[in-house]
């Protein structure tokens, strides 16, 4: 009977966490949790531990989700290139916030005598949002927002067409989910 209350304190996610996002206590809640026998312990970060400063998530982790060792990466480590984006409060979806996935669109200038229509082109896809300001932090409707976008490092070659894109155009955010 009295191993039935055998369990240890782990953290596991208040909220959802962002890959690339620095991770503070504040974001942890501790769980009590029973291990069957084997290696799993070691696999996730004890709440008597404490968070090390300056650790971020190599990886999204889920709200509820314990925090495995795996998912954490120095603050130097992760996995991810920061990439700050400006865009007018009115082309991005209110919902946008850290760890939304979200794909950048440039809607190119078109000429008042031009009769063509005109085209957005996807610069970044499927990237997690960082950080972003709350909606009441913009003031009024033309205000720009700002976002921090994480690009996975393998899509580094594709920042210098996003970057130079974003710089020409009218920037449009889409956000799945």
């Amino acid at each position: 009977m009295a191993a039935a209350d055998d369990t240890i304190l782990v953290w596991s996610a208040e909220r959802d966490l962002a890959a690339g996002e620095q991770v503070t206590s504040d974001d942890l809640s501790a769980r009590a949790v029973r291990f069957v026998e084997g290696p799993g312990l070691a696999e996730y970060l004890l709440a008597e531990t404490g968070v090390p400063e300056g650790t971020r998530v190599g990886r999204s982790v889920g709200a509820g989700e314990l925090l495995p060792r795996s998912a954490l990466a120095p603050a130097t480590d992760t996995g991810v290139i920061e990439v700050p984006v400006a865009v007018d409060a009115g082309q991005l979806p209110p919902s946008v916030g850290a760890g939304s996935i979200v794909s950048v669109w440039v809607a190119g200038e078109v000429a008042p005598t031009d009769t063509q229509t005109p085209r957005a082109t996807l610069v970044l896809a499927d990237v997690v949002v960082i950080e972003a300001p709350r909606v009441t932090d913009a003031f009024g409707a033309g205000a720009e927002r700002q976002l921090v976008l994480g690009v996975p490092v393998d899509q580094a070659g594709d920042l210098a067409a996003a970057v130079g894109a974003a710089a020409s155009g009218r920037v449009v955010i889409t956000r799945q989910g």
